[in-house]
């Protein structure tokens, strides 16, 4: 891909969620993921988008939200949001966001009218983690949407990440306040 990353094993990126001591940031962009195992919940949510899922979702994550919140390290997830909102990111914040919410992420949405419209000094606008503002990973996806890998970054561009979610994070809004989530969230 680039110079400055390495692929990095399912274990080794895995592992960082239990590994990170202060802060764990996520930049997301893409408007519509194809994760295999959301397919059938995703099917469910569009049969019927007042239901609530048939099983409680992301029983990991959860354990991974305690577990962070249990050493005093931080969940943060900034959500790039193209309006009007696709009928996935109606599901993410119907069946995802509002259990993340309640485990102790801290999401926010920033709004824009496309992707040039996201203020960052270079050309790389990917979806990111940032573990502890010194581990990054871009995370890469397929047009569709579909799961290709995590490529660690050198610390070069995990400087730039830093750069990234320092001036984008607080032009989020809390996705609790956010207009266009608020019709979406259960129970928060």
């Amino acid at each position: 891909m680039l110079p400055h990353l390495s692929l990095a094993t399912a274990s080794e990126f895995s592992a960082e969620f239990m590994r990170f001591t202060n802060e764990a940031f996520r930049l997301e962009c893409l408007q519509v993921f194809d994760d295999p195992d959301e397919r059938a919940g995703f099917a469910g949510f569009l049969a019927n988008k007042n239901t609530e899922p048939q099983s409680a979702p992301m029983d990991g994550w959860r354990k991974i939200n305690s577990a962070a919140k249990g050493r005093g390290a931080t969940m943060k997830r900034l959500r790039i949001v193209i309006p009007p909102l696709s009928d996935y990111l109606q599901f993410e914040i119907a069946w995802g966001y509002s259990f993340s919410v309640r485990f102790g992420e801290q999401i926010s949405f920033l709004e824009v009218g496309s992707f040039a419209d996201v203020q960052v000094e270079h050309d790389l606008l990917k979806d990111f983690w940032l573990f502890d503002e010194s581990r990054g990973y871009i995370i890469d996806y397929d047009l569709r949407g579909r799961f290709l890998g995590a490529w660690r970054t050198d610390a070069a561009l995990t400087k730039m990440l830093v750069k990234d979610k320092t001036s984008l994070w607080p032009q989020g809004t809390p996705i609790q306040e956010n207009a266009l989530a608020a019709q979406w969230l259960r129970n928060v």
